[in-house]
């Protein structure tokens, strides 16, 4: 059974990176570099584990920037 045992938030953001607790507090480090025109975005980070083993989801939830990512 695989259960998730810590969710947060990862803000990217010209090579580096923040992590939040809260969505809320992710958002508004995310807005204020969006408002710089700075390529951000913002992640959602699931922690999880299944049979001794520890593995991470993450899951796009805005982008903003100059380019879009190439697929």
């Amino acid at each position: 059974m695989i259960r998730v045992f810590k969710q947060c938030y990862r803000v990217e953001c010209n090579f580096g990176c923040k992590y939040f607790n809260t969505p809320e507090k992710a958002r508004a480090y995310f807005d204020r570099k969006a408002s710089k025109s700075l390529d951000v975005e913002m992640w959602q980070v699931n922690y999880c584990s299944c049979r001794k083993r520890i593995c991470a989801t993450q899951k796009l939830i805005a982008y903003s920037g100059t380019t879009l990512p190439k697929s």
